[in-house]
């Protein structure tokens, strides 16, 4: 069995046209927003998964 973490974000929402062009204009910001937007993720979360700040995650 994988590990799927609570941020993990849908496949579906991977393949977004949206998503994949923020991502390979590398605009991460855009793509956190869209994981708190449409995957009903939370900054907080976010960030405890990347060992970081809330705060940090917010700024990007």
């Amino acid at each position: 069995m994988t590990y799927q973490p609570p941020t993990a974000l849908q496949p579906e929402l991977l393949n977004d046209e949206e998503v994949q062009r923020t991502l390979s204009d590398h605009d991460f910001g855009v793509v956190l927003r869209i994981a708190r937007e449409r995957a009903g993720i939370s900054y907080s979360k976010i960030a405890a998964e990347c060992d970081n700040k809330p705060e940090r995650v917010g700024t990007l």
